[in-house]
């Protein structure tokens, strides 16, 4: 997120990452701010530059810096290549992630279910996923709020269902349940 306040002359701010550029939200009194979070951006280190233009078309020398965004990492899919149907539809996985305290956790899965879940006051969130039916899988975790979105980690594994023999053509059809293995 970058904000700041303009001259009363300033007409516009400007805001450029990598190669592209954004005009800056901004109001009567000069106060601007610009939330990069809702780009699509990949993790790793990003340059950006802001400048403002006044009433007269003069431009101001950019301020010029870097901003780093991380991936999100979620413990507990380490050792998950196969996993059998009984294991996986009673214990699950349960998966540990850190975030901002203030913000939530997303995940969508293939199968269509998505879930939101907020990071407690320390900015964790620990829960259990289950997967109740065999098939292939794959989780997507984000760090989300409103509408802004953070860089998107996938975890896939396969759940063996050895009562079923199924092809490619008639897969079963995949879905899970999440809940908190607190309580």
């Amino acid at each position: 997120m970058f904000g700041g306040t303009a001259d009363a002359s300033v007409t516009d701010v400007y805001v450029s990452i990598g190669e592209a550029t954004y005009l800056a939200d901004s109001d009567a009194a000069g106060l601007w701010s610009f939330d990069a979070r809702a780009l699509p951006l990949a993790a790793g280190t990003h340059s950006y530059r802001i400048w403002a233009v006044d009433d007269a078309g003069a431009t101001s020398a950019p301020l010029s810096g870097e901003f780093a965004v991380l991936e999100l990492t979620v413990q507990g899919f380490e050792d998950t290549a196969d996993f059998l149907l009984a294991e996986a539809s009673s214990s699950g996985i349960v998966f540990t992630t850190q975030g901002p305290a203030d913000g939530r956790l997303c995940i969508d899965a293939d199968s269509g279910q998505s879930a939101v879940i907020p990071f407690d006051e320390s900015g964790t969130v620990t829960r259990r996923i289950r997967f109740m039916a065999g098939g292939f899988y794959t989780i997507s975790f984000a760090v989300c709020q409103n509408d802004a979105w953070g860089v998107a980690t996938e975890h896939s594994l396969f759940v063996d269902d050895p009562s079923i023999i199924f092809g490619p053509f008639d897969p079963e059809e995949t879905w899970i349940e999440i809940d908190d293995p607190a309580g």
